[in-house]
Parts: C-alpha cells; sequence; structure tokens
C-alpha cells in the first residue's frame, strides 16, 4: 500500500499497566509489528509502528497532501523530513481505519493547539491520535473515543545524565537511585516516556514535568498532579524494532467519566509556568531536549 516493507513479525503487544503493587522491572518484548494491521492495546484505541528505513517513504506521496509538504518543507534533514512524512502517510490511514473508511485518507485536515499540541480540524469530535518519533521508528496512537499520548525513546538512557534533576522530582530520582545499578537506565526511560506520553495527552506544556510523578516499581501516577480530570491508565512495553530496543508508554482517558478534584502538592515542585512547544526531533532527552517541547511545530517530525 506504501511501497515500503515492514518488518515480516506481527507479534502481539504485550502491554503491562500501571496497578499499584505490581513490579513492572521485567517488561514484555514485542517485536516491531505491521503497522497497516493496527493493534488493539485497549478497547477504541489502536497502535501502528513505522519502522523507518532508507527505503522507506518512497510511495507515502499516494497519502499525503500539499498540505503535509508545506508543513514538513522547513525540516534541513533530509531523512527527519522523509520519516515525518511516512508517518503522516500512515497516521492518515490509521485514522480513516479508524472511521470505517468515511473520511479518505487524503482528507483529513491537521491544526494545532495554542499549545502546539497537534489536532483534527475535521472528522468526529472525538477521535483522538498522538505520534511519537526515533531514528529507528515512528509509533501512532489512535482511539475514537478516547483521549490518548503515546512516546518512543530509546530503550536504556543513562541515569547519570545532569539534565535528570530538571525533568524529575525528587521521589522519582530517590526511587530511581535506589534500584539496583543494571535496572536503572531503562527505568529512566520509562519513567520519561510515561511523562511524555501523559503531558501529550493532556495537551499541556514541558514546564508541567515536575508537577507529574510516577512510581517507578507499579508505573502509576502518584498524588500530586493537578486534575479536575478523569484518571489516565497507562500502558508500557519494550519494542524490539531492527535489533534495537525501544521503550513504549502510552497515555489513555476517557473524557466521559468525571474524576473527583483532587490536589496534593508536589514539595519539589518549581512552580507551574506555561511554556510554548517549539521544533525538536524526538531522541532520548539530552538538555537541550528539556528545554524544547513535546509537540514538534512545524518544521519538525510529525507528532
Amino acid at each position: 500500500m506504501f511501497g515500503f516493507e515492514f518488518l515480516a513479525s506481527v507479534a502481539p503487544i504485550l502491554a503491562y499497566r500501571g496497578e499499584r503493587g505490581r513490579s513492572v522491572s521485567a517488561r514484555p518484548v514485542s517485536e516491531c509489528a505491521n503497522p497497516v494491521s493496527g493493534q488493539e492495546i485497549s478497547p477504541g484505541v489502536r497502535i501502528w509502528y513505522v519502522p523507518h528505513r532508507s527505503e522507506t517513504g518512497a510511495g507515502h506521496c499516494a497519502t499525503t497532501t500539499a498540505d503535509d509538504a508545506a508543513e514538513f518543507a522547513g525540516i534541513r534533514d533530509a531523512a527527519v523530513r522523509r520519516r515525518s512524512l511516512t508517518t503522516r502517510a500512515m497516521l492518515r490511514s490509521a485514522l480513516s481505519e479508524m472511521v470505517g473508511g468515511t473520511v479518505a485518507p487524503h482528507a483529513w485536515r491537521f491544526g494545532r493547539t495554542e499549545n502546539g499540541k497537534p489536532v483534527l480540524t475535521n472528522g468526529p469530535d472525538t477521535l483522538s491520535f498522538s505520534c511519537s518519533h526515533t531514528e529507528v521508528a515512528s509509533i501512532i496512537v489512535v482511539s475514537a473515543s478516547k483521549e490518548v499520548g503515546v512516546d518512543i525513546e530509546a530503550a536504556a538512557i543513562p541515569a547519570t545524565e545532569h539534565w535528570l534533576a530538571d525533568v524529575f522530582t525528587k521521589t522519582e530520582r530517590a526511587a530511581i537511585n535506589a534500584l539496583p545499578a543494571h535496572e536503572r537506565e531503562r527505568t529512566v526511560a520509562r519513567l520519561w516516556t510515561l511523562k511524555e506520553s501523559y503531558l501529550k495527552m493532556l495537551g499541556t506544556g514541558i514546564a508541567d514535568l515536575l508537577e507529574v510523578a510516577f512510581d517507578p516499581r507499579n508505573d502509576c501516577l502518584l498524588p500530586g498532579h493537578m486534575s479536575r480530570q478523569a484518571a489516565a491508565s497507562f500502558q508500557t512495553w519494550i519494542v524490539n524494532c531492527q535489533g534495537q530496543l525501544l521503550s513504549v508508554a502510552v497515555a489513555i482517558r476517557d473524557p466521559k467519566k468525571k474524576g473527583a478534584f483532587w490536589r496534593q502538592l508536589i514539595g519539589e515542585c518549581r512552580g507551574r509556568s506555561r511554556a510554548k512547544f517549539v521544533s525538536d526531533d524526538n531522541r532520548a532527552p539530552s538538555g537541550a531536549a528539556v528545554a524544547a517541547s513535546l509537540f514538534r511545530g512545524a518544521g519538525s517530525a510529525a507528532t
């Protein structure tokens, strides 16, 4: 359909949901699946993998539009631009699949919120999506009725990086440091993807990173994040794509379920200022990436 090959293995996704008291140190590893057959990870929520190879993207013109080309024309890196267009092509087809083909792939229109979150400007109001990227693969999550956010990163991120204090709370850092040394790098990657997926689902800025804290023992969102909405559920797993391990986290929330307002300040929170979103390609976070955004603006990889 898209003129390029995907990995042949179509392994079922086995996701560990965050549940209190449940260890998630040994997360399942799945093979990167064929994205054409979107896999359901939760009722009404499907994911598509988009492995990136040198030949990938040759057929994206069949479903991308002039607007897509204009949106990504400012990307100087040809490989990043190609990945962006390939992922947008897959996203268009995924959205059409979720609505039973009632909207053609080329007919979808995209916009952004004032905070930079990509949204649809046509189609069902309840339809939502999220994308995330690495050099190896992108991932797309689409739901017809739920709010969703997704992030994908390298499965191991050094626990000694200087920027950890900028993105993890004291509670999280203490929990990471209490782990055996061999578990820390994957825990850092998992917590980072959890935070990004959650904030992308909410549509807020990176300034909220220190108001969101997860328990690395069970992937649960700790009390302290201010919310008037229903609580989210989370799924995390490791995917093996083209021989490279990637950490994936998905945040899911049903907007129809209203949760009770609860508020408990996180002691180490540095305040709640809003940050505008700027462009950057997804990668293992660095000091520069921390200063950047969760959502990629025009002229960046499709998010």
